[in-house]
This record gives structure tokens, C-alpha cells and sequence, in this order.
């Protein structure tokens, strides 16, 4: 059975806030916040009030549910070419695939915005490393199954 490594509602808010800290002083204020579903939703949307700035949910899934959106130029998506500063974020970069997809795709869709990454837990990997992260684990050292309070909550 492979270990689980749970992270609490209160921890959840810990690593957000954490993550602003590291968004401030990086002085990188977002434009508009690309929350990458499922996990990057709820973590987005709080990131989106918080700044008080547009919010897009993603569809990009490579392995749960897997769904990848490609038209990057869909009107829902215009609001991106009116900002330099996109955040995209998810609730974990596990191997990294997700996030260099996405990078790449709204890179090539949009060459002049400038795109930052994060997430609240960063495996080590060799694909993508976020540019902001709550905690990093290492799953080849310690493989475990992250459960974030979103997942579960019915369970409490």
C-alpha cells in the first residue's frame, strides 16, 4: 500500500499563503490566473480573489480523467492577450508533464505574455520545476500518494 501524505485544509492555506509571499516578493502581480482542473481550481480561485483578477479554469489532464483543451484562441481565453503576467496553477507538478504542456501551448499561443508557475506541492523531477511551490517532496525516495483537502472532504 503505498503511504499517503495528507495535507489539511489549515495546511492548504498555509502553503497558499506561503506562495503569495513568494508571488509579492518576486513583485509578479497576475493578470489573469489559469487554474488547471481539477486540482488547480479550488487553490485558483482563492488566488483570484485574493488578487482580485480574472480567472480561467483549464481543462488539462494527462492522466486523471484525461481531457486536454487546444484551442487556446477560444473566446473565453481573449482575456489572456490583454495581460503581460499569467499565473498557472495546480495543486501538485507530481512528474512535470501537465505544466510543460500548458507552458508550452499558451507560449506558442501567445509569445509577448510573460508566465509563471505554481503549485503547492513540487516533486523532484527532471520535466518542470514550478516557480512557486508551498513544499517539495521526492517520491522516488519516498513514494507516497498526496491527498489534498479538496479530495477528501466528505471523509472529515
Amino acid at each position: 500500500m503505498t503511504e499517503k501524505l495528507v495535507i489539511s485544509y489549515k495546511e492548504q492555506l498555509r502553503l497558499q499563503n506561503d506562495i503569495i509571499r513568494q508571488i509579492t516578493k518576486d513583485h509578479f502581480l497576475p493578470g489573469v490566473i489559469i487554474g488547471v482542473s481539477r486540482g488547480g481550481l479550488p487553490i485558483g480561485v482563492m488566488l483570484s480573489h485574493y488578487y482580485d483578477t480574472p480567472f480561467i479554469p483549464f481543462k488539462g489532464s494527462l492522466r486523471d480523467h484525461p481531457n486536454w483543451e487546444t484551442d487556446w484562441k477560444l473566446p473565453s481565453h481573449w482575456q489572456l492577450m490583454w495581460h503581460k503576467n499569467i499565473i498557472i496553477v495546480d495543486d501538485i507538478c507530481d512528474e512535470g508533464d501537465t505544466f510543460k504542456k500548458i507552458y508550452n501551448d499558451i507560449s506558442k499561443a501567445y509569445p509577448k505574455v510573460k508566465i509563471k508557475t505554481c503549485a503547492l506541492v513540487q516533486n523532484v523531477n527532471k520535466v518542470f520545476t514550478v516557480d512557486y511551490y508551498g513544499i517539495t517532496i521526492n517520491k522516488k525516495e519516498n513514494p507516497c500518494w498526496v491527498v489534498f483537502p479538496f479530495e477528501d472532504w466528505w471523509r472529515d
